[in-house]
């Protein structure tokens, strides 16, 4: 049986020029960036290059590249080390279409003094720039947390806009860039953005590397303390392995970039088109227009997103409820946030194609949808 990626956002293939680039740093000799000699340098060289490479994709300067263990770490170190830093005031406002790891950042900072603030949003999950405005007026924010795009609904913010406001604030701005890169342009200058958290594995490097973009002069405080490894802010020896396969790889995807996403956005219509059907009974979700390429998000009446999930993947086919980070049988708190009733809400479904995803795949898909909602649809009570 063929497996079909569906789920692009979860399951990369890493390429064989990444494996080649990480090779060295897993058969040779290992060592500390910071140790004499020539290993030494060889690992402090790999680190500057790597950041050259990640801040391109981040769309702002090398210096301000933190390396991290992934995208959740690179968002705690942003939404916590910039509230600690603060000297502004205990307010967070974040928008209701974030990622898990900004959600429970927030949770827990509410735990110890800050206050947090739901930005509203449209039914597509867009945020309004003017909404953000209402909320910066009151004074007294630590930070502010807009993604660049949500993952669960495909959505694409106007961060640009969203940060001018926050510019003349003095709010720092905190961008969930996880999903967004390799499939948007990032511009983390021109966002106005404090900090921009990453992930490799999104853009076809390894599982367990991250990095987090500081906007030069940032005032941060760290959650893990130990040496002067990436510049005091990370303690503790840097994946060199990893990063070696992380830069790799954005390498290929920025040099790529205009021909990837006309790929994806290509591909992106194709999905939509073929899985909207109206035989299948899928409600698509998110902005029609504003959204990531190559991303469909939809609600499937009657059934529960993760047993459709469940059943694709005995077909071969790999799907997701939208968020990785999300529990089984909770539904999505995004879609319940934006007005979704929570039983229609259990039913979400995200399917994300990735730049070589092939028609007939897309096609072969569609009928295992076909047979598992029909199955499961005619086992609900809903």
């Amino acid at each position: 049986m063929a497996f079909i990626n569906l789920n692009h956002q979860d399951i990369s293939e890493i390429q064989a020029s990444v494996r080649a680039a990480m090779e060295p740093y897993l058969a040779g000799p290992q060592s500390s960036p910071a140790a004499h000699g020539a290993p030494g340098d060889r690992a402090a060289a790999l680190l500057e290059r790597a950041r050259e490479a990640v801040g391109a994709l981040a769309g702002g300067t090398p210096e301000g590249v933190v390396f991290t263990a992934s995208g959740s770490e690179a968002v705690n170190l942003a939404v916590k080390g910039l509230a600690w830093a603060s000297e502004t005031g205990h307010r967070i406002l974040a928008s209701p279409v974030e990622s898990l790891s900004v959600r429970n950042a927030v949770r827990f900072l509410e735990g110890h003094g800050f206050r947090a603030e739901e930005l509203p949003a449209d039914g597509a999950g867009l945020v309004d720039s003017e909404s953000v405005r209402a909320g910066l007026a009151g004074g007294g924010v630590a930070l502010v947390a807009v993604t660049a795009a949500s993952g669960e609904i495909g959505t694409v913010e106007p961060l640009a806009e969203i940060g001018a406001l926050c510019e003349e604030a003095a709010a720092p701005l905190v961008v969930d860039a996880v999903h967004a890169a390799g499939r948007v342009p990032l511009e983390a200058e021109s966002w106005r953005a404090a900090a921009v958290a990453l992930s490799a594995h999104t853009v076809g490097g390894p599982l367990g590397c991250g990095a987090l973009w500081l906007r030069p002069r940032t005032r941060l405080v760290p959650l893990i303390h130990g040496g002067i490894q990436e510049g005091g802010l990370r303690g503790g020896e840097e994946n060199l392995a990893g990063i070696a396969g992380f830069a790799e790889a954005v390498r290929g995807v920025v040099a790529a970039l205009p021909d990837r996403i006309d790929r994806l956005r290509r591909t992106g219509a194709l999905l939509r088109r073929t899985l909207l059907d109206p035989d299948l009974g899928l409600t698509p979700t998110g902005h029609p227009e504003r959204r990531l390429p190559g991303h469909l998000s939809v609600l499937a009446g009657g059934v529960d997103g993760e047993a459709v999930v469940a059943g694709l993947a005995l077909r071969g086919v790999a799907a997701s409820t939208g968020s990785s980070c999300t529990r089984a049988g909770l539904g999505s708190r995004t879609l319940t946030a934006l007005g979704v009733e929570p039983a229609l809400a259990r039913g979400a479904l995200a399917f994300t194609a990735g730049p070589a995803t092939r028609r007939a795949e897309i096609a072969a898909a569609r009928d295992a949808l076909a047979v598992v909602l029909d199955g499961l649809r005619r086992l609900s009570p809903l």
